[in-house]
């Protein structure tokens, strides 16, 4: 019986590469989660729960305005919320921009309404 080795030596490198994926995945989930919880420090709570909020609601108008259009969905996103960022006078770097992309295209550290109090800056209307 002949051994193919180069048969053995692509199935060899193919489970190295399956096997790597989980560990690049939870390496790159890691530096996003670090990169927010920056952010939450320099810009504070509610500046933070506004600009994810508004982050994972320009990543669902890309996907639903720009569809099947050959137009990078991401790309729309990252300007969108940089630009609204840069009109409330939030100083964010493109990092962060990115990273608050990355986090609501994959649901990561999402900020809950209940989890901060507004009711200084926002009273009741009665």
């Amino acid at each position: 019986m002949e051994l193919d080795l180069n048969a053995v030596l692509i199935n060899l490198v193919l489970a190295v590469l399956v096997a790597a994926i989980p560990v690049v995945v939870a390496t790159a989930r890691a530096l996003v989660q670090q990169q927010l919880e920056r952010l939450k420090l320099e810009i504070g709570e509610r500046n933070y729960w506004l600009l994810q909020s508004f982050a994972r609601d320009f990543v669902a108008a890309a996907e639903q305005t720009l569809g099947e259009a050959n137009i990078d969905k991401k790309i729309y996103a990252v300007r969108m919320l940089t630009d609204l960022a840069s009109d409330l006078g939030i100083a964010v770097t493109p990092e962060q921009i990115d990273a608050l992309i990355e986090a609501a295209v994959h649901g990561l550290n999402t900020a809950t309404l209940g989890a901060i109090e507004l009711q200084a800056e926002f009273p009741a209307v009665e």
